[in-house]
């Protein structure tokens, strides 16, 4: 019995911490978003257009030559739903710049009013323990982002997790949009850096998906994200 009243304390107190730290309210941030790859399976856009979701970023490529194989049925359906939308392509540390723009660009053509291409830069196990030096991934970072703000006309957003954005992008690439990756604060830690997006949580649940889903807000009103790049 005592152990019971313990475990029902303890659950007690979590639960009341989880409620301490709720997500970006609509008073705070009115744009919120989610991003997707196949790692959500089948999802039912329209349900998810009735979750107030109002932007969708999803994997289309990753590295030399990976294709997300649902990025066509999600870009098509994110459209007929009515939502923004964006894709993103996860940057391996071992390819080169040339390798991946020409992957995504062989995978992605933007409408007029899709939100700008996405260059995804946090590490996995591999690329973490085995990564190349900092000017070598600036370099082939720099090549992309020309690459893609020329071919795409749009001025491309690096999506980071804070060590990669202290190493590759703070100081450097300061002149592009920043999507921040912060599931733990109430608001991001970036200073002297205004943050665009912010994806808050990786455990997200909506109506339309099955599981867990990325969670994001956009920084500023409905009417500044509606004429962000939105001719």
């Amino acid at each position: 019995m005592r152990f019971f009243c313990k475990t029902v304390l303890a659950m007690a107190v979590l639960c009341c911490i989880q409620a301490t730290f709720p997500g970006p309210q609509t008073s705070d941030y009115a744009i919120h978003g989610i991003d997707v790859s196949h790692h959500q399976n089948y999802i039912n856009w329209d349900l998810v257009k009735n979750e107030n979701i109002f932007f969708v970023f999803m994997k289309a490529t990753e590295g030399r030559s990976f294709k997300d194989k649902r990025f066509n049925q999600n870009w098509a359906g994110a459209k007929r739903a009515g939502l923004r939308r964006g894709a993103y392509h996860f940057f391996s540390f071992h390819r080169t710049g040339k390798e991946q723009v020409n992957n995504y660009i062989e995978s992605v053509s933007l409408s007029p009013n899709d939100l700008p291409p996405v260059i995804d830069l946090e590490y996995g196990s591999y690329s973490e323990k085995n990564r190349p030096k900092a000017s070598v991934v600036v370099k082939e970072l720099r090549y992309m982002l020309e690459k893609f703000h020329q071919h795409y006309g749009k001025r491309p957003i690096l999506y980071c997790t804070y060590n990669c954005y202290n190493l590759y992008v703070k100081g450097i690439f300061d002149e592009y949009f920043v999507w921040i990756r912060d599931t733990k604060n109430s608001k991001p830690q970036l200073p002297n850096k205004q943050w665009l997006f912010w994806q808050y949580s990786a455990k997200g649940r909506i109506s339309g998906i099955q599981g867990n889903v990325d969670m994001n807000v956009f920084y500023g009103s409905p009417k500044t994200f509606y004429n962000f790049y939105n001719p």
